[in-house]
């Protein structure tokens, strides 16, 4: 095809296509204004987000690529960048030469001076993590000490000794590991036995059924103290059901009361005592 003058700039071009009118897109993007029925200029420059060059786009409109290839470029195959310059890469690699790698990019966070990163780190030197970790020890004193006047004694509801939760650790009902694994045997020994024998059962704790039955002796009526609790006294309190389990009984509040050592051992696996009213209980079975 022979030459053309481009109808927007004026350039001579060698046409495509015969329909062809303009040397390039961007003289192609060209907006009428309907008012007037003037052309309007390609007035606003843009730099292409994948290659970089700058080009110029019609005042109703902002381009982000030079052309369609940079288009398909951006969108089929990334663009990676050097850590160091911010130089262009096509591979996915942190540094573009031996120079950025082994030069001066990074910051230190300690001192703010540049520093060579062949071994990573955000330090320049050992100096500045020491400063570092200093700094991280100090925070964590303050927080400590902050954490001392704000957060008040609270009464471990496994022993009752008034304590003061750990730093990071506010949630805790326990004063120890040792009360939390306690609590979890002395229940959890109850609900194995009552799941071997297929009844009903849910999780009780047998200090609650003593505190309700004021360690009092439902059989005989003596007091049965807190302090002689696992020993082998005969006003010694223990958690008794009422139909035994042997029997076909539930692990439920209803059916647990409070019997004193002695009287325990004489009514062994018999059915003695009145059922306690209990509203609301939802057991498993």
């Amino acid at each position: 095809m022979d030459k053309r003058v481009c109808e927007h700039c004026g350039v001579e071009y060698k046409p495509w296509v015969k329909t062809q009118r303009f040397c390039s897109r961007n003289c192609n993007r060209r907006w009428w204004d309907k008012k007037t029925g003037r052309v309007i200029q390609l007035t606003i420059p843009c730099i292409c987000e994948y290659c970089g060059v700058w080009f110029y786009v019609g005042d109703r409109r902002r381009g982000k690529y030079c052309s369609v290839g940079c288009r398909n470029a951006k969108k089929y195959s990334p663009i990676f960048y050097c850590k160091n310059c911010g130089k262009v890469m096509s591979k996915d690699i942190n540094y573009c030469s031996f120079s950025c790698q082994y030069g001066f990019s990074n910051k230190c966070n300690n001192c703010g001076v540049w520093f060579s990163g062949i071994n990573g780190g955000d330090s320049c030197s050992r100096e500045c993590d020491k400063d570092k970790e200093k700094e991280k020890e100090r925070s964590y004193r303050y927080a400590i000490n902050r954490h001392r006047e704000t957060v008040t004694a609270v009464n471990c509801a496994e022993c009752g000794i008034a304590y003061t939760p750990l730093y990071g650790n506010k949630r805790r009902v326990y004063c120890s590991d040792e009360c939390s694994k306690r609590r979890g045997r002395r229940i959890g020994k109850a609900l194995r036995r009552a799941r071997k024998r297929g009844g009903k059962y849910e999780s009780v704790d047998p200090l609650m059924i003593l505190e309700r039955d004021n360690w009092k002796c439902q059989s005989c009526g003596i007091k049965t103290p807190k302090g002689l609790r696992g020993t082998w006294e005969d006003n010694a309190p223990e958690v008794d059901h009422i139909i035994p389990l042997a029997a076909g009984g539930w692990h439920v509040n209803y059916n647990l009361q409070c019997l004193c050592r002695k009287c325990n051992q004489e009514k062994g696996d018999a059915v003695e005592g009145q059922l306690i009213l209990f509203a609301g209980v939802e057991c498993n079975a």
